[in-house]
């Protein structure tokens, strides 16, 4: 999806990455990845969302290519990796063996770590487990992972249904009454349904539900995914379902309580889209306070979309500090 053009007004001009390639990580699983910017540049790494989505080429524009090398790649079965849509032995930690073994086909002694929501969950996972890898962290749309994250975007009594409710109403319709007061539950019944139509419409209405809440202010203009969208849609939803249900493979309040000893004396930036409705402010603000050095950044105007126009300014902002 093209960047709207207030958005192209201060981003750095759309490029294409000087290499691309394959990286095998396990006898099962094998990554592809990018890279952008000055071979001698200062390394980054940008981590996507999802779980499921894929990565985004986007990123790259937040960072001077004159003075960044910047790396993106598809997390196992995502995108372009192979096996598609692969969820043996993809949990989080392997993901972090990935991200380690791509440091090191780089020959990068340390980086520089950029993510958001999902994103961001996987930025401070692997900060964790690798801190001396890890020079900084850019990371925004904060998510933890943890249970009461997810009943706030779809919990009938959570703050995204009562601001939308005509779109939650929506979001209910496929569901028989029974289950509307577990729609989590309800849909992963409608996802595993042997009518191909029932399972497919799920997928839609679901997603759709999930695109509504991504900017501060609704799209009027975003219908039902059409056919052709549905391969995107069956991966992003069978990774969500693989990765929440085993609550991101981690324990997010642990993560919390100890992530501050691992990354003192690292800068940290956090920002925040203040009516996220996807990953709640309020997740940011605990992160924040775990990490005492670290900065948070709300940015006034903006949803969950790293695309909100006060959070790209803020990512931008937080990338010239590291120059």
């Amino acid at each position: 999806m093209p960047l709207s053009p207030e958005l192209e007004e201060i981003v750095y001009p759309e490029c294409s990455p000087y290499a691309d390639g394959f990286l095998k990580v396990s006898d099962l699983h094998t990554i592809y990845w990018q890279a952008y910017g000055n071979k001698k540049g200062i390394p980054v790494i940008c981590l996507h969302g999802g779980p499921g989505s894929g990565l985004s080429e986007w990123n790259v524009r937040i960072f001077d290519p004159s003075k960044f090398h910047v790396i993106l790649f598809d997390q196992r079965g995502c995108g372009r990796s192979l096996p598609s849509q692969e969820l043996k032995d993809n949990t989080t930690q392997n993901l972090v063996k990935d991200i380690e073994q791509l440091r090191t086909y780089f020959g990068f002694e340390n980086w520089h770590v950029f993510g958001g929501s999902w994103g961001s969950t996987l930025s401070l996972v692997y900060a964790y487990t690798h801190p001396d890898r890890v020079n900084s962290l850019i990371i925004y749309g904060i998510f933890l992972a943890r249970k009461k994250e997810y009943i706030s975007m779809f919990s009938p009594q959570g703050p995204a249904a009562q601001i939308y409710p005509e779109y939650y109403e929506a979001f209910l319709g496929p569901l028989p009454d029974y289950d509307k007061s577990d729609p989590i539950k309800g849909y992963l019944k409608l996802f595993e349904s042997e009518d191909k139509d029932v399972r497919d419409n799920a997928l839609r209405v679901w997603s759709h539900w999930e695109m509504r809440l991504l900017s501060l202010v609704p799209d009027e203009n975003i219908f039902l995914p059409e056919n052709e969208d549905m391969a995107f849609i069956r991966t992003h939803s069978l990774f969500e379902r693989h990765f929440f249900a085993n609550l991101g493979f981690i324990d997010g309040d642990d993560l919390l309580r100890n992530i501050a000893s691992k990354v003192q004396n690292k800068p940290v930036s956090i920002i925040q889209g203040r009516y996220d409705l996807v990953c709640l402010p309020s997740t940011a603000y605990e992160l924040h306070k775990a990490i005492p050095h670290s900065t948070l950044r709300i940015a006034q105007r903006s949803g969950h979309s790293g695309k909100n126009l006060d959070t790209m300014i803020a990512l931008m902002e937080a990338a010239k500090l590291l120059t």
